[in-house]
């Protein structure tokens, strides 16, 4: 599975909103309780995900029916990746409050990456029958129609992405779908139409390394090895400058970089 333009950290839209103190809580919290989740969102957004977690836990044992605290701590994990732990607060958050559609996105992108693909097309699908411009939504589901090689139903969807992206001005969702439409063009050979698209990709977000490295390959199989070695040289760049080598262990061999699956 390529994850490299989805494996990165979604915005928390929405994540907060309409902030409301829980009903029947079961013991007075030390501030208000919207106020305390708020603060959690802040650390959240800081990337402190284990002082926020420790607030969280003391929410959700205080307040156990208030499915935005679940839906909160689940989001720790997720922004870690750890899509196992998030899954079991995404869940019990939906169940506790089904009408909340703030939670369907980010519950179907950890299904999605556990490899639950029709659940995780379930969660989607929940919420763009009440956003059904949600560009990154379409996105999802284009995903998962590639991955079962439903080319026509992926290609149709990433369009899709691109046409919403475009009027809402998302140059993260255009440039991802861009990408992914690159990939159909070269599943069915049609390397110039995989080049163009490869090449709008690029120029629209700047950690687009795996596009470039995609790009170079198309550029080989063109014949263009200048323009290939350009492509090989922005993916080299970007890639380290987003995973930078740490310093080696004093006395120790220096760290190999993490190698890019092609």
């Amino acid at each position: 599975m390529d994850i490299y333009f989805l494996n990165l950290v979604f915005p928390l839209v929405a994540a907060v909103a309409a902030l409301q103190n829980p009903p029947n809580p079961t013991s007075p919290a030390p501030r208000p309780a919207a106020q305390e989740l708020a603060e959690c969102l802040r650390l959240i957004r800081g990337k402190e995900f284990p002082a926020a977690r420790v607030r969280l836990e003391r929410l959700v044992v205080d307040h156990p029916t208030w499915a935005r605290a679940e839906f909160m701590l689940g989001l720790t994990y997720h922004e870690e990746q750890r899509y196992g732990l998030a899954k079991r607060y995404f869940a019990r958050a939906v169940a506790l409050d089904p009408r909340d559609l703030a939670f369907r996105p980010f519950y179907g992108w950890c299904l999605y990456y556990l490899g639950e693909a029709a659940a995780a097309r379930e969660q989607f699908e929940a919420y763009l029958e009440a956003k059904p411009d949600y560009s990154d939504a379409h996105f999802a589901i284009g995903l998962i129609e590639y991955e079962a090689d439903d080319l026509e139903a992926a290609a149709a969807r990433f369009r899709r992405t691109i046409e919403l992206a475009i009027a809402t001005k998302d140059a993260r969702v255009e440039g991802k779908a861009r990408a992914r439409m690159g990939d159909i063009h070269i599943r069915r050979n049609e390397l110039e139409k995989a080049r163009d698209e490869l090449l709008k990709a690029v120029k629209l977000r700047d950690d687009a390394y795996e596009a470039y490295f995609k790009l170079s390959r198309v550029f080989e199989r063109l014949g263009d090895k200048s323009k290939a070695k350009w492509a090989r040289e922005m993916h080299k760049s970007i890639y380290e400058k987003m995973h930078p080598t740490p310093p080696p262990p004093m006395g120790g061999p220096a760290s190999q970089p993490a190698r890019v699956s092609p």
